[in-house]
């Protein structure tokens, strides 16, 4: 066994779409720890993990599983039955013969089935301490789309029981921080997503240029619908699109109908009020996976067929160009609303952290993340992203003072790094774990 002390991380999902638990694995390495990361490699894991030698990798993925999936849908409930089986075998097994034994283990929740009651279960078995890690509630999540009220009744009875189990827990809001000790009982500390300066920040011209040749929106190799090389230089064309950027996992808690009506909005003040001198063509940029992306695809090709104006295009990119896309756009959208109304979205977290100026959608404490008019603003509803689109899009590039103000009011996010927030909140409690096992030693 190693003389280092080990930690464990999970998350009952893609490792390469969990930035808040590799956060958590790469700060647990840093402080001496060997880390035992446990999740699903669906996508690319960033480097800064792969090549983290204090940092092993547990593939929690499942080719049963995955075989279960194509079940005929008449056969749901005995695939979600068998599916928890395999899992609950999975992490036992992990947990009991695959690792040295972890002081404590870092749990992302949700998912919360059936990660919860088995850890929970092997935690007491081995005396490691539980760490539950509040992302959101996942019944709230289930409740986007389950009809069965006795199902969610169960899954919130589960959930809240099995979580009480925890020895300490983290949240991401001071609103979730609330609902937990008023709901549930749990002692909760506010652990705030914060700028991860070593992976986003501003990058040059040269590096964008690079990066639109890479996404295919050049038009030679001298020239991109951004930018162009004059004299060995790279520098902005004068006349060139907006670029957004929105980032999503493509669920019930984004509706991203919201985004292409007030798209459809700009278009008709460009063409039918005839406003085309002063407002800028749009470039949309869509990243992520999910189970709503194919019908939000179809309704996108629909609408383009009438759009002069606008083009969106929905990719996928490499965890390393995510961080220099969010640096070389225009602007940010936030369609996210959470099925809690308590949770915070990442993907603000990394826009400010690139200094890019983010328009999100109001909600009960998004307000924890985004100052409206100081390092984003904030929309109600389509008509209100409409209006900031003509309020701050307009004359653009000759109006560029206007978004370099933007980005410095979106810069001063920067100053407050996840380093330095996971150093004052998380680490006392893990020294806390270390002295308490140090003093029963003793006695």
């Amino acid at each position: 066994m190693s003389q280092k002390q080990v930690a464990s991380v999970i998350v009952f999902g893609d490792i390469g779409r969990s930035p808040r638990m590799k956060n958590h694995s790469t700060q647990l390495a840093q402080a001496g720890y060997e880390v035992y990361f446990v999740g699903q490699l669906e996508n690319q894991v960033h480097k800064v993990i792969r090549d983290n030698p204090n940092i092993k990798i547990i593939d929690i993925s499942s080719n049963l599983v995955n075989k279960l999936k194509k079940l005929p849908r008449f056969l749901y409930l005995l695939y979600a039955a068998l599916r928890i089986i395999i899992q609950i075998f999975q992490l036992f097994y992990i947990y009991l013969f695959k690792m040295p034994k972890p002081e404590f283990v870092i749990i992302q929740n949700p998912p919360s089935i059936p990660v919860l009651s088995s850890l929970a279960i092997i935690c007491f078995m081995r005396r490691i301490k539980m760490i539950v890690d509040f992302h959101n509630y996942g019944y709230t999540i289930l409740a986007l789309g389950l009809k069965q009220k006795i199902i969610l009744k169960l899954a919130t009875f589960y959930e809240k029981y099995f979580a009480k189990k925890c020895d300490f827990a983290f949240c991401v809001s001071d609103a979730m921080k609330a609902d937990l000790k008023k709901n549930w009982n749990i002692e909760a500390t506010t652990l705030y997503d914060k700028a991860n300066t070593e992976l986003f920040g501003p990058i040059s011209l040269q590096e964008s240029h690079k990066l639109f040749l890479e996404l295919g929106l050049s038009i030679n190799q001298k020239e991109t619908l951004f930018t162009e090389e004059v004299n060995g230089k790279i520098i902005k064309k004068q006349q060139r699109p907006l670029l957004l950027v929105s980032s999503t996992s493509w669920t019930k808690d984004e509706d991203f109908s919201i985004l292409l009506d007030a798209m459809q909005s700009y278009e008709t003040e460009k063409e039918v009020n005839k406003q085309n001198s002063l407002y800028p063509k749009l470039h949309l940029l869509i990243t992520g996976k999910g189970p709503e992306k194919e019908r939000y695809e179809q309704i996108i090709e629909e609408r383009k067929k009438s759009w002069k104006n606008i083009q969106i295009q929905t990719v996928w990119l490499k965890a390393e160009d995510y961080p220099k896309l969010l640096a070389s756009a225009d602007v940010g959208i936030c369609l996210h609303y959470s099925s809690s109304g308590l949770d915070l979205p990442m993907k603000v977290v990394d826009m400010l952290g690139s200094n890019l100026p983010v328009f999100a959608i109001n909600y009960q404490c998004i307000n924890e993340l985004v100052v409206n008019q100081k390092n984003g603003f904030i929309f109600d509803n389509t008509q209100g992203l409409l209006n900031l689109f003509l309020k701050y899009f307009k004359m653009h590039p000759e109006n560029e003072l206007t978004f370099e103000n933007l980005r410095k009011s979106a810069s001063k996010f920067r100053e407050s790094t996840w380093e330095k927030e996971w150093q004052q909140k998380v680490l006392p409690i893990l020294n806390q774990i270390k002295q308490s096992k140090i003093n029963k030693k003793k006695q």
